[in-house]
């Protein structure tokens, strides 16, 4: 499932670009697409907040060989701090190779299914705005969305990183997701260019993934 998100953003972004993933995990969905990574000359930078996830995702990205693509660090979104248009020094390489230019800001954001986690989506959206080139900069997102609230599903999903070890996250409505894109969006200094279902992928009853792309004013 995870492997088509990324797929859909490693494909629209441009050949060189630099991306940071958030909530990168342990990598996996991400190194299936090296064919990607490397016919687009792309540099991902992924940050987690959890060490456990991001000392597995070293490993794999070493066993991959993909050192020269990939680079992960253990951090908090919210503790990203940007100063005139400089990153944190531990998230710099390897963007210098990519570009070859002094901004050292990102090309684009991305939130694969991490996006249900954060507790203040505005917050994170402008934050990750602040580490974005001020040239057509674009923060996409990946998730599954449920089609209708269910007070089963929001007392249980939380509960079930306890038994997969895996963070879900809070339940979110597609309605509620339409609701902040159109009450939010537009007016913090952004555009939202597209919201839609993913195709073939997650779309049932219950649920269905989304795609949304962002382009920062």
């Amino acid at each position: 499932m995870t492997i088509g998100w990324y797929e859909i953003v490693l494909k629209d972004l441009p050949p060189g670009s630099t991306l940071l993933d958030v909530g990168i995990g342990t990598a996996g969905a991400l190194i299936a697409c090296e064919s990607l990574l490397r016919a687009k000359r792309l540099r991902v930078v992924g940050m987690d907040y959890d060490d456990q996830y991001i000392r597995q995702a070293e490993i794999a990205i070493q066993k991959a060989d993909l050192t020269d693509c990939i680079q992960v660090v253990a951090m908090d979104l919210y503790d990203l701090q940007t100063e005139k248009g400089k990153l944190p020094p531990k998230l710099l390489p390897p963007l210098s190779d990519a570009r070859g230019s002094n901004d050292r800001l990102f090309d684009a954001v991305y939130f694969s299914g991490s996006f249900s986690l954060l507790p203040d989506w505005t917050a994170a959206l402008m934050i990750a705005a602040s580490a974005l080139s001020p040239s057509d900069g674009k923060i996409y997102i990946t998730q599954t969305y449920q089609k209708q609230s269910s007070w089963f599903w929001s007392w249980w999903k939380p509960w079930l990183r306890y038994i997969t070890t895996i963070d879900f996250g809070q339940l979110v409505t597609a309605n509620r997701i339409q609701e902040f894109y159109r009450d939010h969006a537009n007016g913090n200094g952004w555009n939202l260019l597209w919201h839609e279902k993913i195709p073939g992928n997650v779309d049932n009853p219950w649920q269905a993934a989304y795609g949304t792309c962002l382009q920062v004013n």
